[in-house]
């Protein structure tokens, strides 16, 4: 407050407007001003007012004010620029511009005074004022003292007091808020009140205050009584903001469950009144702050910074403040308790199939009652909410038809109805959960889950709040409902349908249920891992919902794990458009139909170099094989749920030429040699290419094609050994070597069949002597010098201890008693060792294996001293192959004997390398189902060792492939069966043993199309009849489902037919391959692409080793 001149100044006006007053003084008045929000800006620029003459109350903004007391006094005011000195009521401005400020000019006959009412409309207490506008100074009455408008509140004042000085008391000056003329020197008469020199900004937030909602008060301003004339003072750019102060703070959730990690939420702060946010929540100290550093706060959300453990402590004391946006603030003390937790029950669900759905439909729940008992792997919880919640959480769930607003677990439906739904309803004390664990039994990873099920709302808790909702969420770390990470799914969570009119609803009623259904993909969940799903219950305000789960069901996916491609080659020259192959893909749930893209990424450098149509490659260029002879693309298959895999392939172009021909040893397609025993070379393969292109030599064949080696680029043909002649090693035993050799130019290849007789050469013969000896403590029984032919066998010796000693081991390290030399190549001379008898011992055998394998038998033994343990045998894991013990010992199975000492023996093993440079051992079997062993029975590769699996395979290699792969003998006819077969083609001998195993049958022109390439129902004709023949040679018919039958024609006509009905292509397939194909797929080596069998594509040259590899597997008569 101002000093005593100011208070004596102020006594001396009112005094001066009551005489003023009483002589006559008008008071004027234009309404209230309606604030209808706390928050909400009022402003008042008054640019509406006269900009010249005179205006009256009805000129001024709706609820604003002016009062003229004084023999003046009147009812209007006065357009100026400041010139005038006479007191009056003013809008104040330069002149005839729109832009004002509501003012005065006090004088002796006439004092003004300006004020503005206001209703508080808001729906709340206004607590607090921000009041802010502009004085401006118009004209200087007098030099040496300083003029003011002074500001005053009243929230009590009767309406329209603005003049009335016996109501002061009901007024409260706000000295920050009075305006003081800025100029107090310099020329008096007008001034610019727009000019910066001249007018002051003031803002003060006026507290304390406690205007009830529906509420009138007034501001006034006062012109002070200046000493000599006084200054023209005028208001601009008024600003009100009601606001009211926090006074409350509330936690939504004020409990934690034990053992819960550091960070985990407790609850969500807010303050009451929910206004002047965004509000700061901050842990200060003051009572009740024992336990502030037990935890932190983030944004609005109270979280932990320690880990609780009930049994220690099951409260904690915090003390919280709340600021709002202008530094007002609350605080208050929360009590934090400790919920115990329960321990869960086992279970869990097993997904055995991808694809496989998993359905519950909770039909098995207590349909009256009290029950703990849910279905296997599913679960719920029930813990604390705010308050005391010892009577309330409990580990049973009640049967109810939604008449009980009490929290609990609930099993929902009609009184005593089968039909059950899994419901919760949470309170205040009581907070639940629903959820179910799975574990991955599919054999495959998971990478999506369909889920849907039924929301049923049984119960409406409150009319017209917000709606309820079960938050669905997913976790992959959890262990129970209450650990781990959680993610929530928007689309699978379920609100309320109903939100008006209390009480119990049907939830089986359709306006009262949701389906909802989502695809959650993004996933990674590992064969043998296993996953929760929940649905927490949400808070809402006032009363809950009963909710609950119906009709669940769960469908686990798995990307599609290969992508192959029928044929990987096309010819140069070919115009764009050129089919190249089909595409098809292994998918583990078979969502077809799949999409094919090319896409970005490994191996697409040539991706614009062709296109997809459906599932069919195809040339966008026309390739030049000297320009470019391989290209690369990368491809995208994708299920109908859009999980995908990609594959780079590179897509050969095929160089049209002549192939070579060999011209060693006649020329022809055999050809027979002699060479003495004990040398390795044979011959010399030459050949010669029409093309002139380089040529390379190989071995492809033959029974004994694995005792020789061949120069690729010479042509030299060894023996990898030098043959014996007394020892034969050939397949026969018969000193008749069979190989088969052949010549490439990069493409095309010839062969010749050869058979090398290794002749006898006179051998001085050659004899060894074996000597035993006995050492000191015992003897030797047997002959022990013995004279043995160079290679052949000696007699059995045994080392015999005397009483009192026992027998060690020989001078060469070999510990079992009896021994035989084997293969004796030199003279050899051993000593028996033998030790006197001492304490015996026990000795401890321990057996681990290395990485790669494992071990079969006991892998730790306790074995008397000079005892023997018992058997154990590395085995290496697939892809892996034994190497040896790590004492030395290379056999795989092994029993230690005459134990002396500790053993401790790992079994080492090492990965089997890949057979071919371009398809994996693992390859194979990830995509094929059979390893390259088995594939390596039947075709060898090419040269440069590639297997070229996608190359499509022509009529002629697909006969040698299925000779070779069934152990049938190649035919050598002395006249063809085929006018394009003539006895000097490389497969002449092969062509003709698949004719007369009734393999194959040729054209009709008498042709058999040796070069071009094999079609699937060709293949299938082909492996038919062969499997076909096999079965009725051992059983004497063919077998169907519905009995046996005397042909494959017959089964085909009776029941086969229908085989092939599944199959969208069928018709393609053609009435002369129809009952072999059928009758692979009857037999399970023909499976198709889903839905397709695709017919009339070629085969490649994987594809045929595989079903020749299938049909060994089958056996006949399986």
């Amino acid at each position: 407050m101002r000093g005593d001149r100011y208070r004596f100044g102020l006594v001396a006006f009112f005094a001066f407007c009551l005489i003023l007053g009483a002589s006559g003084g008008v008071a004027q008045a234009a309404g209230s001003i309606s604030l209808t929000g706390l928050g909400d800006e009022y402003k008042q620029d008054f640019n509406t007012l006269a900009s010249s003459g005179t205006g009256t109350s009805s000129d001024v903004p709706t609820g604003w004010h002016f009062v003229e007391t004084g023999t003046n006094g009147n009812s209007t005011y006065t357009a100026g620029n400041g010139s005038s000195n006479i007191g009056d009521t003013y809008s104040f401005g330069t002149t005839g511009s729109s832009e004002r400020a509501f003012g005065c000019l006090l004088s002796g006959s006439l004092t003004p005074r300006l004020g503005v009412e206001f209703v508080n409309n808001t729906g709340r207490t206004i607590q607090a004022l921000v009041v802010s506008y502009t004085g401006e100074q118009w004209r200087l009455g007098a030099t040496g003292r300083q003029d003011r408008l002074d500001f005053q509140l009243s929230a009590t004042a009767t309406p329209g007091s603005f003049d009335n000085q016996s109501n002061s008391v009901n007024w409260t000056d706000y000295d920050p808020l009075d305006f003081l003329g800025p100029q107090t020197t310099g020329t008096v008469g007008a001034l610019d009140g727009n000019a910066a020199a001249n007018r002051t900004e003031l803002t003060y937030t006026i507290t304390g205050l406690n205007i009830p909602d529906g509420s009138t008060f007034r501001i006034r301003w006062l012109d002070f009584n200046a000493s000599g004339a006084d200054d023209g003072m005028a208001v601009d750019d008024f600003s009100l903001i009601p606001w009211a102060i926090p006074d409350d703070i509330s936690l939504s959730n004020a409990s934690v469950l034990e053992e819960e990690p550091a960070g985990a939420t407790v609850g969500n702060f807010s303050t009451d009144p929910d206004f002047g946010g965004p509000h700061v929540y901050t842990l200060v100290s003051g009572a009740g702050d024992t336990d502030n550093d037990f935890f932190t706060i983030d944004g609005n959300v109270l979280k932990t910074a320690a880990q609780f453990d009930y049994e220690v402590q099951n409260s904690y004391s915090i003390r919280v403040r709340t600021t709002d946006s202008r530094g007002f603030y609350f605080e208050k003390v929360f009590a934090i308790a400790i919920e115990d937790i329960f321990d869960p029950p086992s279970g869990e669900i097993t997904l055995a199939a991808i694809g496989a759905p998993h359905s519950e439909d909770f039909d098995s729940l207590a349909p009256n009652g009290s029950s703990g008992t849910v279905p296997l792997g599913w679960y719920f919880l029930e813990t604390g909410g705010s308050g005391d919640s010892s009577t309330y959480v409990n580990t049973a769930y009640r049967a109810d038809d939604g008449s009980s607003n009490f929290g609990d677990t609930y099993s929902y439906g009609e009184a005593g109805s089968s039909e059950r739904a899994f419901g919760c309803l949470r309170s205040n004390r009581l907070v639940p959960i629903l959820g179910a664990q799975f574990v991955n039994d599919t054999g495959h990873s998971i990478h999506a889950l369909d889920i849907s099920y039924v929301g049923e709302q049984w119960r409406t808790g409150a009319d017209g709040r917000e709606a309820d909702r079960l938050e669905f969420q997913l976790s992959t770390d959890a262990t129970a409902l209450n650990t781990g990470s959680w993610t929530t799914h928007e689309s699978l969570t379920f609100y309320s349908p109903v939100i008006a009119t209390a009480g119990a609803l049907d939830g089986n009623a359709d306006g009262n249920r949701e389906l909802l259904s989502g695809l959650i993909t993004g996933l990674d969940i590992p064969d043998g891992d296993t996953f929760w799903i929940r649905w927490v219950d949400a808070d809402v305000y006032d009363a809950q919902d009963g909710l609950a789960v119906d009709d669940f069901s769960l469908t686990p996916y798995t990307s599609p794990t290969a992508l192959s491609l029928s044929n990987s080659s096309v010819e140069e020259n070919q115009p764009a458009g050129t089919t190249v192959g089909d595409f098809s893909t292994i998918d583990p749930d078979s969502p077809g139909p799949h999409t094919y893209t090319l896409v970005s990424g490994t191996g697409d450098t040539d991706n614009d170099s062709f296109t997809i149509d459906g599932n069919v490659l195809k040339t966008a260029a026309q390739f030049d094989y000297e320009v470019k002879d391989s290209y690369r693309i990368r491809v995208r298959t994708t299920d109908s749920v859009g999980l995908h895999f990609e594959e780079s392939f590179t897509i050969y172009v095929i160089d049209v030429n002549e192939a070579p021909s060999i011209t060693s040893n006649g020329g022809g397609a055999t050809a027979a040699l002699s060479v003495p025993e004990n040398t390795t070379l044979v011959t010399t393969v030459t050949g010669t290419d029409p093309d002139g292109d380089t040529l390379t030599f190989s071995i492809s064949g033959g029974a004994d094609a694995a005792k020789f080696a061949i120069n690729s680029v010479t042509g030299v043909l060894v023996f990898i050994t030098a043959p014996d002649f007394e020892h034969p090693t050939d397949a026969d035993a018969d000193n008749v070597y069979e190989v088969t050799v052949q010549v490439g130019d990069g493409l095309l290849i010839a062969g010749q069949s050869l058979r090398v007789t290794v002749t006898d050469v006179v051998e001085t013969p050659t004899t060894h002597t074996l000597v035993y000896i006995a050492g000191a403590g015992g003897s030797i029984l047997g002959k022990t010098e013995q004279v043995v032919e160079h290679g052949g066998d000696g007699t059995k010796v045994t080392a015999v201890p005397k009483p009192g000693y026992h027998f060690y081991m020989w001078s060469d390290g070999l510990t079992v008693t009896s021994r035989v030399e084997k293969n004796v190549t030199a003279d050899k001379t051993v000593k028996a060792l033998f030790l006197r008898d001492e304490v015996v011992k026990d000795y401890t055998l321990s057996y681990t294996s290395g990485i790669g394998g494992s071990i079969i038998g006991d892998r730790t033994q306790v074995v008397r001293q000079g005892g023997s343990g018992t058997e154990v045998t590395a085995v290496p894991y697939s892809g892996y192959r034994f190497v040896g013990w790590s004492d030395g010992v290379a056999t795989a199975a092994r029993t230690d004997t005459n134990v002396r000492a500790d053993l401790n023996l790992v079994a080492e093993f090492a990965p089997i390398p890949d057979r071919w440079t371009d398809i994996s051992n693992q390859q194979w079997l990830d995509t094929y189902g059979v390893t390259a062993v088995q594939v390596d029975v039947v075709a060898d590769g090419y040269s440069d060792g590639t297997f070229r699996p996608s190359l499509a395979i022509t009529r002629a290699q697909f006969c040698k492939m299925a000779l070779d792969g069934f152990g049938v003998p190649p035919m050598s006819p002395p006249i063809p069966n085929f006018v394009d077969i003539p006895a000097a083609h490389h497969y002449y001998a092969w062509i003709e043993g698949a004719f007369s195993a009734h393999m194959v049958v040729g054209y009709p022109d008498g042709r058999f199309r040796p070069d071009q390439s094999i079609t699937r129902r060709q293949a299938n004709s082909v492996l038919g009849r062969y499997l076909s023949d096999q079965e009725f040679a051992a059983s004497g018919h063919i077998s169907g489902e519905k009995g046996t039958y005397a042909s494959v024609a017959a089964w085909y006509e009776a029941e086969g037919s229908s085989v092939l009905a599944r199959f969208i292509d069928a018709s393609d397939v053609g009435s002369m391959h129809a009952p072999y194909t059928a009758y692979l797929v009857h037999r399970g080596v023909v499976t198709g692409d889903g839905a397709r069998l695709m017919p009339a594509s070629d085969l490649s040259r994987a594809q045929a080793a595989v079903l020749i590899v299938r049909i060994g597997l089958l056996g006949v008569g399986s």
